[in-house]
């Protein structure tokens, strides 16, 4: 068990404040994080009726509700209808008909048929995936050092290689999350601009790392 790991475990499990995971000891809670990401099950409805705003679906596990979160952190958030899936299902035609832009944690050969008969090519979009090392404790045993952080992690090749065949399918609709982590010499970063972990368990993200990437992607490629 790593570092943080152990720190989250113990007391609910923290003996300290850990401003980077945005814990304090004195008001902290064991999941609070994976509640984060799951709040997105609660986006599990049909759209409303005609309001004005870009009716959006989005698709997939929990990787896909990680790019929910970073719709409601970011400027868009104001601007669409959200409505989540886990699995892709034919009684989602409905949803399909009515949405406007549609984002999928999938190769997009692995999107099913019958989704292309209620949604146009161009307005769908591959969510990628992301790994930010092995064990957030490698990066947090050197919190005292002068280029904490600045630490960046070597990817996982198995995790680049889904990446690049993933980027290659959707061939241009594609939300590169390793893409816009990735520093000029081909390493990834832990720590958003504002000394946030963005990845609790180097998988998912934090808030501070949602709110990093709702400030890092370039959302008029999309809408």
């Amino acid at each position: 068990m790593g570092v943080v790991s152990l720190l989250l475990y113990l007391h609910a499990g923290v003996v300290r404040d850990i401003p980077e995971l945005d814990i304090d000891k004195d008001n902290v809670h064991r999941n609070m994080h994976a509640e984060y990401v799951d709040r997105i099950y609660d986006y599990d409805v049909d759209f409303p009726e005609e309001n004005g705003k870009i009716n959006v679906m989005i698709i997939g596990n929990s990787f896909a509700r990680d790019f929910g979160n970073i719709l409601l952190e970011s400027e868009m958030a104001e601007k669409v209808n959200i409505s989540y899936s886990f699995d892709f299902s034919e009684e989602l035609r409905e949803r399909l008909d009515t949405c406007d832009i549609l984002f999928c944690f999938a190769a997009k050969d692995m999107v099913p048929y019958y989704v292309w008969e209620h949604v146009d090519e161009e307005m769908v979009w591959g969510i990628g995936t992301k790994s930010f090392g092995e064990n957030n404790g490698q990066i947090y045993r050197n919190r005292f050092s002068e280029d904490y952080f600045k630490q960046t992690i070597i990817p996982n090749e198995e995790f680049e290689q889904t990446n690049k065949e993933w980027r290659e399918s959707w061939n241009g609709n594609y939300i590169d999350m390793m893409e816009y982590a990735r520093m000029e010499d081909g390493s990834i970063r832990v720590f958003s601009h504002e000394n946030k972990f963005i990845s609790q368990d180097c998988i998912h993200l934090t808030q501070g790392g949602a709110r990093y990437y709702a400030q890092v992607i370039e959302w008029e490629r999309v809408f």
